[in-house]
């Protein structure tokens, strides 16, 4: 009787010690998430998904556009009005991951000059 009460108490225990390791890692894994989820870029994310939805909905209400191509072909307007509204995202792009490059240079630097060495008493 003894013997199964011993154990009893040891299945308790291991249930308790896995229930508090789950919950640390359910807390370690959530402010990850709350990170990663502030994240400049994850917001902006998600503002241009939201306007590009809200775009295609209301564009969408309309009568369907039929597209006319024309014998000469002229792709090439196309192409630029695609490019003029592409560049402005890709310039935001490439000065976010400037920013980010400068941002972690600084920090590099910081940490160097962080602890600097003691000066030489030799020299006097």
């Amino acid at each position: 009787m003894e013997k199964l009460a011993d154990s009893i108490d040891l299945a308790e225990k291991r249930v308790a010690e896995r229930k508090a390791a789950m919950l640390r890692e359910y807390d370690a894994l959530e402010a990850k998430v709350r990170r990663a989820a502030s994240s400049p870029k994850v917001l902006g994310g998600v503002l241009i998904g939201t306007i590009a939805l809200a775009y295609f909905v209301i564009a969408g209400r309309g009568k369907p556009k039929r597209v006319v191509v024309e014998k000469g072909g002229r792709v090439w307007p196309q192409v630029l009005r695609t490019a003029q509204v592409l560049l402005p995202l890709v310039g935001a792009l490439k000065a976010s991951k400037a920013a980010d490059a400068a941002k972690s240079a600084k920090k590099k630097v910081s940490k160097a000059t962080r602890n600097p060495p003691a000066p030489d008493d030799a020299g006097e």
